[in-house]
């Protein structure tokens, strides 16, 4: 993944982490999550764990943490 990505994207567990410019195998991996809802499902749960990483009360903690 995009190093900018890579803190929201972890390839397998909430996403697929495909090489910059590779049609091929960004195709290839629509193309599995379009036949897998299991996996969809679990991605999407687990994209809201590490969403909920970067929310306003955790980010204001560690804001707080940092300042005081």
């Amino acid at each position: 993944c995009h190093n900018g990505i890579s803190k929201l994207v972890v390839n397998e567990y909430n996403g697929f982490c495909v090489e910059e410019s590779n049609e091929d195998e960004f195709v290839n991996k629509c193309l599995l999550l379009s036949n897998d809802y299991e996996k969809i499902n679990r991605f999407g749960k687990n994209s809201i764990e590490i969403a909920n990483k970067y929310s306003p009360e955790n980010i204001l903690e560690i804001w707080e943490k940092i300042i005081f």
